[in-house]
């Protein structure tokens, strides 16, 4: 399955504390060892597939979603 998974700041650029959001969720994402299990599942695999960006203007405010789409495999309890 494909999940966009992102950090949400009020900024303008990419860069700062957004960009230290994505690569924390990247880090943590990729240290999820091969079977770690949960009451719902185990996850076998997960794999950063491409950058995810969004800009966004909400009443007169800029804001930027950062991180990544990333490839979960998993399996049910």
């Amino acid at each position: 399955m494909l999940y966009p998974v992102r950090g949400v700041a009020e900024t303008k650029t990419y860069g700062g504390t957004i960009l230290t959001i994505a690569e924390r969720i990247d880090e943590d994402l990729h240290a999820t060892p091969n079977g770690d299990s949960n009451a719902y599942g185990i996850i076998w695999a997960c794999v950063g597939e491409m950058p995810f960006r969004l800009p966004e203007v909400v009443d007169g405010k800029n804001y930027r979603h950062f991180g990544r789409i990333y490839r979960i495999y998993a399996s049910v309890a």
